[in-house]
């Protein structure tokens, strides 16, 4: 028997052993499910002197232990169980300028498993903008109280801004300016003429909010204005005395979409404005509510409060 003859044999002997080991059998192509525990830890930011990191860890053991050093130091050691973490970790005594090793160590069913990150936090001179100071009034009266900033060449800021005092050399009262807009090149002075239910006047602006340039909404805390393009437009008229809709006046407001806004202000008030119509939203307080954010699918808004 030649050798070519011997090879061929035995490769066909190979192929009848393994059709005959498994007649009829199918391969199991479903997903085995990884159980093994894993560790992440990731940046998320950094700053002058403080750092945000990302940690995450799957399927951990019933009992599991977690610790996070910066190069040689603890900063956290936790117990964790065997459901899935996923946590910001937050560590503020840094120095500028400075080079950070950061480990996590997950110790789970006598296993360690570790995960590493390096940053460097931000020098107290590296910047790479510089400040313009613009200033707008001539009396102590004057006062800007928001600002929105829609790009760098559409910016509005809200207030009560005093020119050449407040009367005229004949006596007569000079209305004051409650907004100034950046146009790329310059700022204009504008007066917006809010609507009440008992008349209309150039009244202090307390908020500014934009969805874009054709749509701003400018608030005196109880009158709410709308620029959408060409005019202001009233889209909402409080009467003070009326706690219907408004507990106190509106200090801060925050938009989800073109036709969903939020307000928020003293005695805790809290207004939504959607489909042209204003509601009222209990808050559990009567603190001033000052400031207001959230995430643009309407269902994680923030609110501060003192």
């Amino acid at each position: 028997m030649n050798k070519n003859f011997k090879k061929f044999f035995l490769i066909l002997n190979f192929s009848f052993i393994i059709f005959h080991s498994f007649p009829g059998c199918k391969k199991d192509l479903t997903p085995v499910e990884n159980t093994q525990p894993e560790i992440q830890l990731t940046v998320e930011d950094v700053g002058v002197t403080e750092a945000w990191l990302r940690l995450k860890i799957q399927n951990p053991s019933s009992k599991s232990q977690v610790t996070i050093t910066r190069n040689d130091s603890t900063i956290q050691s936790r117990i964790t169980g065997p459901s899935a973490l996923d946590t910001l970790i937050y560590d503020s005594e840094l120095l500028p300028n400075q080079d950070y090793t950061y480990t996590a160590t997950l110790i789970t069913d006598s296993r360690t498993l570790t995960a590493e990150s390096q940053i460097t936090t931000m020098d107290t001179t590296n910047n790479d903008f510089t400040w313009e100071i613009f200033t707008f009034g001539e009396t102590a009266s004057s006062v800007l109280k928001d600002v929105f900033i829609i790009n760098e060449n559409d910016i509005w800021a809200v207030g009560n801004i005093f020119v050449n005092g407040f009367y005229d050399s004949l006596g007569n009262y000079i209305d004051s300016y409650n907004a100034v807009h950046w146009n790329g090149s310059e700022w204009e002075m504008k007066r917006i003429k809010f609507k009440y239910p008992y008349g209309s006047g150039y009244s202090e602006a307390e908020c500014v909010y934009a969805f874009d340039s054709n749509n701003v909404i400018v608030s005196s805390g109880s009158s709410f204005m709308k620029w959408n393009g060409n005019a202001w437009e009233a889209i909402g008229m409080f009467d003070a005395s009326d706690t219907t809709i408004l507990r106190g006046y509106i200090k801060k407001m925050f938009g989800i979409a073109d036709s969903v806004l939020y307000g928020v202000g003293v005695n805790g008030s809290i207004i939504k404005y959607k489909n042209n119509t204003w509601y009222r939203i209990e808050s559990g307080t009567d603190n001033d509510l000052h400031d207001i954010w959230g995430i643009y699918n309407e269902k994680t808004i923030l609110i501060t409060a003192t």
